[in-house]
């Protein structure tokens, strides 16, 4: 099997002026495709590491459905149902086909459910409602129209009063607009193929909806009893029992769609039966609070995940230590897990510790031939765990024996207070022995961090004595870790590539671009400096 068929291969070589070679990463080929390739490893990273940011989309989503369910209007939906049973008009009481039925087929039924719905009928019904009724129904119920109503009732106690001239209505506008509103409301369907017909009607209160949809039923009663009635009048051959029993149906029929019931009374003339009268419903139909809270548990994760997922597919920033091996060509020997902006509850456990023990195992190789060897860790923009990821290594290396020094670089201290840090013991701290009384009022001081297996403490010193010592020393001394500024905002990092053996490169996912890494390496290159290696942090949510 030849080098190119392997899927990653390393060499760790030295150079012939000591520095330490770059881990170089040789893969196969490239990888290209669509920009949007999506796995199940991708969703599960991206909900891990979004896991937050979707735990609070949720819990808005929650919230915004019991925002929703407190200012929507209750809607109630009341039913009422009759069968079509059509009668033949007979000319004596003696008429012998008065008992034998009349055939009606399917588009004669789709004919009386259109007739039902007609404008005629509904406005009929509409003229005989009751003030109150129409008031409400000229009310518009839209959720911004509900919640302001309910809010200047928190403080008029009553509906707000909309007296402005150019806003008032005259009363015939107003009037029609209600009667729109009450055609909207009301809905005729026929059952499968049968001859039955439901009405439904739909209202702010129960007990409205249910006056409407006795209204509509009782209404075309009526309209079936009305036409007879008036045949009856201009018929001779009709007797004038059989009148007067038609205009007491009339009056019954009438006094049904003003009140909105259904009378118990028989309607022997009509070509319908009514077989269910509306009554006013125990609770509301719209909206329903547990469907809406369901919606909205379920739908608002899904619609977090998927819009994290394919945020983090378009984005061009590193997602991954293969994506950060790919653009790089170096290897990355760790990734640290980070979940907040000062990584505290994640550089903690199992994963944190396999990662510090991956970087203590890659500096003890790479140092092992070595007298001494001083590496740079340095970001294109400042990882948010800072220089404690520095320290945990250095602590773990002391654990197991060995001696390390962490000096940050990224920030400066005064004299003064590098006087009140600075620990008289430095025994364990042989890369400068100065006086700091010695030193210039105006020298830059850097806190150093020394650890040894049993004993750690941190000092200042000047940061030139610490460079030359690093430069000129010749003894076996610790591992020395220096923590750089970053290279986006700091002319710093770049003087203190020659005094290091290698850089290690930080970078944090979703921060570090293909070119923003392009111009670390070229900067770092320039200084007479490689990347020898790097470290992702990986950052949830």
């Amino acid at each position: 099997m030849n080098q190119h068929d392997l899927n990653f291969a390393t060499k760790r070589v030295a150079n012939n002026d000591g520095k330490i070679a770059p881990q170089k990463i040789v893969p196969p080929h490239e990888q290209s495709g669509a920009i949007l390739n999506l796995k199940l490893s991708d969703l599960r990273n991206s909900i891990q590491r979004n896991r937050r940011w979707i735990f609070w989309w949720s819990l808005a989503a929650a919230f915004s459905a019991i925002f929703y369910l407190s200012l929507a209007a209750d809607i109630y939906v009341a039913t009422a149902s009759l069968t079509l049973e059509p009668r033949r008009q007979v000319g004596s009481a003696s008429d012998a086909s008065a008992n034998q039925p009349v055939m009606l087929d399917s588009a004669q039924a789709d004919s009386q459910l259109q007739v039902i719905r007609s404008e005629i009928l509904l406005r009929a019904v509409f003229n005989k409602l009751k003030p109150e009724d129409v008031q409400l129904l000229s009310l518009n119920h839209g959720i911004l129209s509900t919640a302001s109503r309910k809010i200047f009732g928190l403080f008029r106690g009553s509906t707000p009063a909309h007296t402005s001239p150019d806003q008032e209505k005259s009363s015939e506008v107003k009037r029609e607009i209600a009667f729109q509103r009450f055609m909207q409301r009301v809905n005729a369907r026929r059952i499968g193929l049968s001859y039955v017909i439901e009405i439904s009607s739909y209202a702010e209160t129960p007990e409205l909806a249910a006056r409407l949809s006795n209204a509509v039923v009782m209404q075309y009663i009526y309209e079936q009893i009305a036409a007879k009635a008036a045949a009856a009048q201009g018929g001779s051959e009709y007797l004038q029992v059989r009148i007067e029993r038609l205009k007491s149906e009339l009056n019954a029929a009438e006094r049904a769609v003003i009140d909105g019931t259904v009378p118990t009374m028989f309607f022997p003339d009509a070509d319908a039966r009514v077989i269910g009268s509306a009554v006013a419903p125990l609770g509301r139909s719209y909206p329903q609070p547990i469907l809406v809270i369901i919606y909205a548990a379920i739908l608002g994760p899904i619609g977090a995940i998927i819009a994290s997922t394919i945020w983090h597919q378009l984005s061009e920033a590193i997602k991954g230590a293969d994506d950060l091996e790919r653009i790089s060509r170096v290897e990355c020997i760790a990734t640290v897990q980070a979940s907040d902006p000062t990584g505290r509850s994640k550089l903690r456990g199992r994963p944190h510790r396999d990662a510090i023990g991956d970087i203590d195992t890659y500096l003890r190789f790479i140092s092992r031939h070595r007298r001494s060897t001083a590496i740079g860790f340095v970001s294109y923009n400042k990882p948010r765990i800072g220089s404690r990821l520095l320290r945990d290594v250095a602590q773990h290396i002391s654990n197991g024996g060995g001696h390390v020094i962490v000096v940050d670089a990224c920030s400066f201290v005064t004299r003064g207070q590098a006087a009140q840090t600075s620990s008289s013991d430095s025994s364990m701290y042989p890369l400068a022995k100065t006086s700091m009384e010695s030193e210039s009022p105006a020298e830059q001081y850097v806190r150093i961090y020394c650890y040894s297996p049993g004993k750690s403490y941190d000092l200042c010193e000047p940061l030139d004595n610490v460079l030359t010592n690093l430069r000129n020393t010749e003894h076996a001394g610790p591992l020395v870790l220096i923590d750089l500024p970053d290279l986006r905002t700091s002319k710093a990092a770049r003087t203190l590539f020659d005094y290091i053996d290698g850089a290690i490169l930080v970078a944090e996912t979703g921060r570090l671009l293909p070119d923003q890494y392009q111009f670390c390496l070229n900067l770092i290159r320039s200084s007479n400096a490689d990347i020898i290696s790097t470290i992702l942090v990986d950052v949830e949510g």
